[in-house]
């Protein structure tokens, strides 16, 4: 694990706190597998990845990357094609995340998409009704959490030398994803 961002001048001269926001990645055998981003914009991450398939990427900023409304977004979002797309979010945030935007653009690049927790953007109704879609936390033997529907909920990575193995759980989440009206994470 290495911290690839920010460095002392980055740090320095960043004008909002997400700017500097630590970007952490491991490498597996030589190549990046797992970035993980925090609030970083999704520019810095393109520019420190570029080119590049990492097996997850959590994020950025719970999956509405700070720089979304910029000209090259898309060329960005491009950039850096992750085979899954882990985004930690509330079903209450008042940010209005995740960017429905930003997972469809990962989808279409056949980026495997799931958020912890269900929103507004993708079936009001499971969020009104409070029912969670999957409730990993305590299939995992976690709490639960205290607000908010779990989608996904927690989602727990195995990493040995030669692979990283999700639980269980992966195929189960899609075939319930699937029944929901409007998923955002199958576009």
């Amino acid at each position: 694990m290495k911290a690839v961002y920010p460095g002392f001048s980055e740090n320095i001269e960043a004008a909002k706190p997400n700017e500097s926001s630590a970007i952490l990645r491991l490498k597996q055998k030589g190549s990046v597998a797992i970035i993980w981003p925090g609030d970083a914009p999704l520019e810095v991450v393109s520019d420190k990845f570029n080119g590049m398939t990492p097996p997850m990427l959590v994020g950025p900023h719970h999956g509405g990357p700070v720089d979304r409304k910029k000209v090259n977004f898309k060329t960005w979002v491009s950039n850096v094609k992750p085979e899954r797309l882990f985004v930690s979010v509330g079903t209450k945030n008042i940010h209005d995340l995740p960017y429905p935007g930003y997972l469809k653009q990962r989808a279409e690049h056949g980026c495997h998409v799931a958020c912890s927790q269900i929103t507004k953007h993708c079936d009001n109704g499971h969020v009104n009704s409070g029912i969670p879609v999957l409730q990993t936390a305590m299939l995992l033997g976690l709490r639960p959490p205290r607000t908010g529907v779990p989608c996904r909920g927690p989602l727990r990575l195995t990493v040995t030398t030669d692979e990283i193995l999700p639980d269980p759980y992966d195929a189960i989440h899609r075939s319930k994803v699937e029944k929901l009206r409007r998923p955002k994470c199958l576009i």
